[in-house]
């Protein structure tokens, strides 16, 4: 059993180490590019549609809406793409007659989402020469839409992508949720190509997305994410990280609604990316036997896993670093419950395919191949 130990030990402090090398990296690479000048606004920008799948009335929607429609880009139009004219968050959007609305009706052979910006990229004219996606539950900050395009104009056969920040961290669940997802933000890299797009912050050249067959990989799939990231996988491009296109997402999550966001992140893993998940429910198993073989061994145990949780807060500190939206403390102490929480999560996604997202209810039998359940479907 010590022997066990021992090596289980040495695994975790590796791990932890060689992780906390990447995320150090990433953060010198996030402070570099930060810093970095965009393009100037008197540059020939390219025209860009700033394509926005809404479904039901996200808390501080129209903050959201205004934060899209106040960037300081030239040459761009915002489009809201709803399943019907019964979705309340009509309500806020038509406030805003200088966006346009389409209209796309319900999903047939993928997520709703999806199927909502394959319609809208039908519909947008041709002289608009890029597109840009945003998340309904993103606020942005005005120079967002400028930093994605300068990236996609300085590497044109690429994707530029960024990703989300949870500021909402007054009850234990926000606080869960803005940890968890600090994690994956460390994920992206500097070259790109291991990179995945998160649509809720991506832009794209029209050439490149039709090149690709963007929309063709989103056939049969709920993710937009890695139906896009796939396209640029298969077509030999790359995706570029965008550090000045953080998105922000200001509302809180109780502590069940966090686990239910949390599963189906991990079981929308399991479907489309499942080398990563397996790495993760491997690493997941280890660290619970760890825990387990270390409870005999409490002189030894207790201080490496207060050394592990240290490097593990070093991590939380250097993330806090490059967005600087956070409870530093707070940060440093939740690492232990989110390992509790994904080694009980993905344990979960062994034994359903079921995601209920948006009040539809997907069950995902392949990457390219669901079904939408007939009598689960609501506009909320």
């Amino acid at each position: 059993m010590f022997a066990v130990f021992c090596a289980l030990s040495t695994i975790m402090m590796v791990e932890a180490i060689l992780t906390l090398r990447k995320v150090y990296r990433f953060r010198d690479f996030f402070r570099k590019e930060i810093k970095a000048p965009a393009l100037t606004l008197d540059y020939n920008w390219p025209r860009v549609a700033l394509l926005a799948p809404c479904k039901g009335l996200d808390v501080n929607l129209r903050e959201n809406v205004e934060s899209w429609l106040a960037q300081r880009y030239p040459d761009y139009k915002v489009f809201f793409i709803v399943e019907s004219a019964l979705d309340p968050a009509l309500q806020i959007l038509c406030e805003f007659p200088q966006a346009e609305l389409l209209i796309a009706g319900p999903a047939q052979d993928c997520g709703q989402k999806v199927h909502n910006l394959r319609i809208a990229i039908d519909h947008v004219p041709l002289s608009y020469e890029a597109f840009a996606f945003v998340d309904s539950d993103c606020l942005l900050k005005p120079d967002w839409l400028q930093n994605l395009v300068t990236q996609i104009v300085r590497t044109p056969n690429h994707a530029a992508t960024g990703y989300r920040w949870f500021t909402c961290q007054k009850n234990f669940g926000s606080l869960l949720r803005a940890v968890w997802n600090s994690s994956v933000l460390t994920l992206y890299e500097e070259e790109g190509k291991n990179n995945f797009a998160w649509g809720g912050s991506t832009a794209i050249s029209r050439s490149t997305l039709e090149s690709c067959r963007v929309p063709d990989f989103w056939e049969g799939t709920i993710s937009d994410d890695y139906g896009l990231t796939n396209a640029m996988k298969s077509g030999g491009r790359l995706v570029h990280f965008v550090p000045g296109a953080i998105a922000l997402t200001t509302d809180c999550v109780s502590l069940s609604g966090f686990l239910r966001w949390a599963f189906r992140q991990l079981l929308i893993t399991r479907i489309y990316n499942p080398r990563l998940w397996f790495a993760a429910l491997f690493f997941h198993c280890l660290w619970i036997l760890w825990i387990a073989t270390g409870l005999f061994h409490p002189l030894y145990f207790v201080p490496l896993f207060v050394i592990v949780q240290g490097i593990q807060g070093m991590k939380a500190e250097a993330r806090l670093q490059c967005v600087s939206i956070g409870n530093r403390g707070l940060f440093w102490l939740a690492g232990p419950l989110i390992g509790l929480c994904n080694s009980i999560l993905l344990f979960g996604t062994l034994f359903t395919r079921k995601v209920i997202w948006r009040g539809v209810e997907y069950i995902l039998l392949s990457k390219y191949r669901m079904t939408i359940h007939p009598n689960r479907r609501s506009d909320a």
